[in-house]
């Protein structure tokens, strides 16, 4: 056998062996091309340049999307509402009976800006922020009340500190509900005889309250 004769063989077989080693999909370039499609069907990393430079899509534009939150409207703003209905509903105070006393009276809400509004009512003024996108839920600042009615009526030293939540819901503009939860303590030398008729100190009470729009 001649030598040139030898080397062709070599470059044939050697041609044929890389034929054989080549996958069934076509050359390499197509690795990897997976990423134009859902991302949850990629089998694999790919080459390198093509991975991820498909049109799947992120959450990165939630924000503009239908799903977003949008800032309510204020609601109507100097709107005077009747109560029609006030129950407490948890008395640990033993204050109902100076509950029943009182009038129903009347709620007003005013609008201050789009996510909220002031609430007065007969036992203070709440700064109140809608917890929903629609504006029907809010929620309103906790303050600290001292009620003087403990010293005014008995002459004793006892002043009545209450922690005041107000929470609620107003729907369509035509119905409104207010729920007010109280934690009452007291700070005074004679404390303890305004605990002999409140059960003790601390205690708590909640006062649902319904209202229709005058």
């Amino acid at each position: 056998m001649s030598r040139a004769l030898f080397w062709s063989l070599v470059l044939v077989t050697s041609v044929a062996a890389c034929d054989d080693a080549t996958p069934e999909g076509g050359d390499d370039s197509t690795i990897g091309q997976a990423g134009s499609g859902d991302p949850s069907t990629v089998e694999g990393p790919g080459d390198g340049d093509d991975v991820g430079s498909g049109t799947a899509s992120t959450d990165t534009d939630a924000g503009t999307g239908t799903g977003a939150t949008t800032v309510p409207e204020p609601i109507s703003v100097d709107s005077l509402w009747q109560v029609e209905q006030r129950e407490m509903t948890l008395d640990e105070c033993n204050s109902s009976d100076w509950l029943d006393e009182q009038d129903l009276g009347t709620v007003e809400l005013i609008g201050t800006r789009a996510d909220g509004f002031v609430l007065l009512h007969d036992r203070g003024e709440e700064d109140c922020t809608f917890r929903s996108a629609d504006g029907s839920d809010y929620t309103c600042t906790r303050r600290l009340y001292e009620d003087p009615k403990v010293i005014e009526d008995f002459g004793i030293d006892a002043m009545l500190i209450n922690d005041v939540w107000v929470s609620g819901e107003v729907i369509d503009g035509e119905w409104l509900a207010m729920t007010t939860q109280v934690i009452t303590t007291c700070d005074g030398d004679d404390c303890w005889l305004a605990a002999l008729t409140a059960g003790g100190f601390p205690c708590a009470s909640t006062i649902e309250v319904e209202a229709v729009p005058l």
